[in-house]
């Protein structure tokens, strides 16, 4: 009976994987709203074709050099980790934050360099490039979402469309 128990399992695990792979359709739905600040994308969306498909969201306060600060996306890091929390995609038990420190810290201080947070339905990365002066502008903020339920939570703290993010 183990034996039957086990291969149940194991088929329902990879009916709910399979329900829960994304596609580039998936990714292309998350609207990208306009920075009002630089009047350029808040973020950019691509598609990735891993095992299961995730949509990686990237919000860069410079997407080039000589860009404009895009205002929007110095808090884009807060809001996601408080969406996926108000949709209880971030359990305690199974996510994990690591922060690293920055080589040059003073003794005493907290200064990371990175933080990263991984949870089963979404992985988030915030943190500067080496060689880079750490400032706002080269920051460096990603979000991988996972499952359709972290694309729902991640859209709900999106203004409506035609509407700028201030």
């Amino acid at each position: 009976m183990s034996r039957l128990l086990f291969a149940a399992l194991a088929v329902a695990g990879s009916l709910a994987a399979s329900e829960a792979a994304l596609t580039a359709q998936d990714c292309e739905k998350i609207p990208v709203p306009t920075d009002e600040s630089s009047g350029l994308p808040l973020f950019s969306v691509r598609f990735s074709d891993t095992e299961t498909g995730t949509c990686t969201v990237e919000c860069d306060a410079k997407p080039k050099p000589d860009s404009k600060l895009v205002i929007g996306c110095t808090a884009f890091a807060d809001g996601v980790i408080a969406a996926m929390g108000k949709a209880d995609l971030s359990p305690d038990k199974y996510c994990q934050k690591t922060e690293l420190e920055y080589p040059g810290k003073k003794a005493g201080e907290t200064d990371p360099e990175m933080v990263v947070q991984s949870c089963p339905e979404w992985f988030l990365y915030m943190g500067w490039d080496r060689n880079l002066n750490r400032t706002l502008g080269n920051m460096r903020q990603e979000v991988v979402l996972k499952t359709p339920s972290a694309v729902d939570a991640f859209k709900k703290i999106l203004p409506s469309p035609g509407h700028v993010v201030v």
